[in-house]
């Protein structure tokens, strides 16, 4: 055979080999990309309740359901309420305060947004979305109600609630631990149900499933720094997905209701409703921040969220004339319904003013028989 020939074949038999290996890697491309285009599968199916104090769930665990990962991508949100926002913007502007507000009405869907999505320390307020991730892990049975959690000494924390005065050791169920946690805002029983739901990290996993930016753990309770955040938006996104979605049962969301009406703080949102209305309602406190967040039924059967958060000098009540002024006013539009009118502020005297008036008041007659 010739060269030329022999050349020819060469070239054709390369051809071949080259052609059977494109063949061969890109049916192996093929195959990988179908496989990456399959859904990762959720793990399912009961995980047993922790021995009494015992040991939280993994960060791992599955402590959101199906619904409520579904739901990440926000509020489903109507028309902006643009004239209501005019009317609550000169409320806000007040010296040294920074507010943020964010309402939803629950009938149109009619929105209104003042800054309610910048972060805001978040006091106690963080119990809201801890209460809703307990309750989604309860509905999957990751959690048990009844179950009993001993009480660490790590768990204790100062400020509100009475837990921290009891002997470490104590055992307490679940239920209790919420309940307390949403009515008495019992610092001790958030901290230990945030263990119990894994920690810090697993809760942070539980929020961000929810599609909440601006809600984050990062301390234990008391947080009197203030470094635990989230936002108004945030916060009537827990709500709106807890009573209207899928995130929790009806038997879950009926008993975070049931606490949350039964709240020991009702000087904020419920002060400026009026008579016949009904109100689910949480709050944070502390020094530099304050906030309510809650469901209204107005008689009528008209029905929002409404949430506001103020950052504030030292424990200023102006923030609190705030937050009532916002609810009153929010009442008003949304109903129609007269909202009930603002306390009269007392004028504190000075002590200048307190000592003169002890220098004028009259001398004291000691009455008879007892020692003057």
């Amino acid at each position: 055979m010739t060269s030329p020939s022999r050349w020819c074949l060469g070239v054709a038999a390369l051809a071949l080999v080259m052609t059977a290996g494109l063949t061969l890697l890109g049916s192996s491309v093929t195959q990988s990309a179908r496989q990456e285009d399959r859904p990762t599968p959720v793990r399912t199916g009961r995980v047993g309740p922790a021995p009494s104090g015992a040991a939280a769930l993994p960060p791992s665990a599955s402590l959101v359901r199906d619904g409520i990962a579904a739901g990440a991508a926000g509020l489903a949100l109507g028309r902006r309420h643009a004239s209501m926002e005019a009317s609550l913007r000169p409320l806000l502007v007040r010296p040294a305060l920074r507010a943020g507000v964010f309402g939803l009405d629950l009938g149109s869907g009619a929105f209104f947004d003042l800054a309610g999505d910048q972060a805001f320390s978040a006091a106690s307020l963080i119990k809201i979305p801890v209460a809703a991730a307990l309750l989604a892990a309860v509905d999957t049975g990751a959690v048990s109600l009844d179950e009993m959690i001993v009480m660490g000494a790590d768990d204790i924390g100062g400020g509100a609630g009475s837990l921290q005065y009891l002997p470490v050791g104590s055992r307490f169920t679940v239920r209790r631990l919420a309940e307390l946690m949403i009515r008495r805002s019992d610092n001790t029983a958030t901290n230990m149900l945030i263990g119990r739901l894994g920690g810090i990290d697993a809760c942070n996993a539980s929020f961000a499933a929810w599609g909440l930016g601006r809600t984050r753990l990062r301390t234990p309770l008391p947080d009197m720094n203030g470094t635990n955040t989230t936002s108004p938006r945030d916060l009537v996104t827990v709500l709106e997905k807890t009573l209207r979605g899928t995130s929790l049962r009806p038997a879950s969301r009926e008993l975070l209701l049931s606490w949350m009406r039964r709240s020991h703080v009702r000087s904020l949102l419920p002060a400026g409703v009026g008579r016949g209305s009904r109100v689910a309602n949480k709050t944070g406190d502390i020094p530099g921040a304050l906030g309510d967040a809650g469901f209204v039924e107005a008689p009528g059967g008209k029905r929002y969220l409404l949430a506001v958060q103020v950052e504030r000098p030292h424990n200023s009540h102006r923030a609190n004339e705030l937050i009532r002024d916002v609810s009153r006013s929010v009442y008003q539009s949304l109903t129609g319904l007269r909202a009930p009118a603002p306390p009269a502020t007392v004028r504190r005297p000075t002590r200048a003013r307190a000592s003169a008036r002890r220098a004028q008041a009259p001398a004291r007659v000691p009455r008879a028989g007892r020692a003057s």
